[in-house]
């Protein structure tokens, strides 16, 4: 509701800047586009949100809970604390209105809005792929090259790993490019074995209250103890 709420103003703001399109484009054409450029845009965000998961030190607070499993399975998927899901729900909202809104001004209207809300066929095809076992010991590995365009689920797995040097790797969702890009790609040739977990901390994080409450805890400590450093300086 909020992304139909957010592609409305973007549409009406459209209209406002631009005045009717001259040319609009077909259902077919609207329906395809969209669901490319809902794609890309998509996955960028996705990938941009999560390197901040791990660069910022108060998010990956929160963060940490999806890394402290040991073992992983398809159920690690959803081993997120509710600040990071309710981030991650932020941005797929605004993505989907400003898309939404977008193609809906293209369109002229001419597309359902319901249809906006259809089932993503290249999300699909990714899960198809195998993306369901990222979070499983199923080593899938895509071949060299296909691994600089889409991380494999083995990718992710690195992407898991307590080894230092695989830290903040391989954190797209379904594009490797903008790893690539951005110098955090990490390849499967020569991988074998991999351990997960962040060490010994993971047994912080063994419950469903400490998951939820060790990050709470560990961010209020940090503050304090930054502003009795601060107060000392002065």
């Amino acid at each position: 509701i909020v992304g139909f709420y957010i592609a409305f103003y973007i549409n009406e703001w459209l209209l406002g800047m631009f005045g009717f399109p001259t040319y609009s484009l077909g259902v077919a054409q609207t329906i395809i586009l969209y669901t490319i450029t809902l794609t890309i845009v998509g996955d960028f965000t996705t990938y941009l949100i999560h390197l901040l998961m791990h660069k910022i030190p108060l998010l990956w607070e929160f963060h940490k809970i999806h890394h402290s499993a040991t073992s992983l399975n398809p159920i690690t998927q959803y081993r997120v604390h509710p600040v990071e899901l309710i981030i991650n729900n932020i941005r797929s909202i605004i993505i989907f209105g400003l898309m939404t809104g977008f193609f809906d001004y293209l369109s002229a209207h001419r597309v359902d809005k319901l249809l906006f809300l259809g089932a993503n066929v290249f999300h699909f095809a990714f899960l198809l792929f195998g993306a369901n076992l990222r979070h499983s010991h199923v080593k899938l590995k895509y071949p060299k090259y296909i691994e600089f365009i889409f991380i494999s689920p083995f990718q992710h797995q690195i992407h898991h790993s307590n080894n230092p040097i695989h830290f903040n790797k391989n954190m797209g969702s379904k594009f490797a490019i903008w790893d690539w890009l951005f110098g955090t790609l990490v390849l499967s040739k020569n991988i074998k074995n991999l351990r997960f977990g962040i060490g010994t901390e993971s047994s912080s994080y063994n419950s469903l209250f400490k998951s939820i409450i060790t990050p709470l805890s560990n961010i209020y400590y940090k503050i304090t103890n930054q502003i009795i450093s601060n107060k000392k300086k002065k």
